[in-house]
């Protein structure tokens, strides 16, 4: 067969090129964690991923596995700051295990994930120092890449027991408040976010509960908390 030469067979190697990068995709998306889908720069949205995870959490002086550990796991894309596309929730066992399932794919801005918080983990356990834990992101991986794992998957992280006065645990329950590491979550947020978090937030409420009261500083985070819980419930947590 004849080679096709000239202006006809540019358009015919142009029109070629398009055709394998539209059906080469969802091979591409699904299979590679490190490459953004071909035409997500030029599409209003893309799609993202993340496959589960489980990491273990042990006490860092005596290396025992830690149970009920609260942990909120979320994926922060960029949205005039950074706003929340993911949030998942695990609760430790005996074991110190913490589970995450994968999720997506799901539909967000063409800007991508932030890096380093592709996912953020947050852990909190009474009586243990609260604990972010941000994403190894691999260097050179394109914000706009459909896969984000969680890089660390299958290690083992310590929390180092809690020592202070009361205005040391005050601060750091405060910490234990912002699991998502400054980004906000709406009153419309999705449901199972809310729930999450208010679960997060009463878990908090509680141990500021146990403080000293009568003072300023006690008295005024329990009316933040307070007004929080019933903020996100507001939308409609069952």
């Amino acid at each position: 067969m004849p080679a096709i030469t000239g202006l006809a067979g540019q358009r015919a190697w142009s029109v070629g090129l398009l055709l394998a990068s539209v059906l080469g995709l969802s091979a591409s998306a699904l299979g590679q964690n490190d490459k953004s889908d071909p035409l997500c720069p030029h599409i209003v949205a893309c799609l993202y991923e993340a496959p589960a995870f489980s990491i273990r959490v042990v006490d860092q002086q005596t290396g025992q596995p830690l149970a009920h550990v609260h942990a909120i796991a979320t994926w922060l894309v960029y949205d005039r700051h950074w706003g929340i596309m993911m949030t998942l929730e695990a609760v430790s066992g005996p074991d110190g295990q913490l589970s995450f399932p994968a999720w997506g794919p799901v539909k967000s801005g063409v800007e991508g994930m932030v890096s380093g918080r592709d996912p953020l983990i947050s852990l909190f356990r009474p009586g243990y120092r609260a604990r972010l834990i941000h994403n190894a992101t691999p260097m050179g991986r394109p914000d706009a890449a459909r896969v984000h794992g969680f890089e660390q998957a299958g290690n083992t992280f310590e929390l180092v027991p809690f020592q202070g006065v009361p205005t040391d645990t005050l601060a750091d329950l405060r910490r234990a408040d912002d699991a998502f590491d400054g980004a906000s979550l709406g009153q419309k947020a999705a449901l199972r976010f809310r729930q999450a978090y208010v679960r997060r937030l009463r878990l908090i409420q509680v141990e500021v509960e146990r403080l000293p009261r009568g003072t300023p500083q006690v008295e005024r985070y329990l009316k933040i908390l307070g007004d929080d819980i019933r903020f996100y419930e507001a939308g409609g947590l069952q």
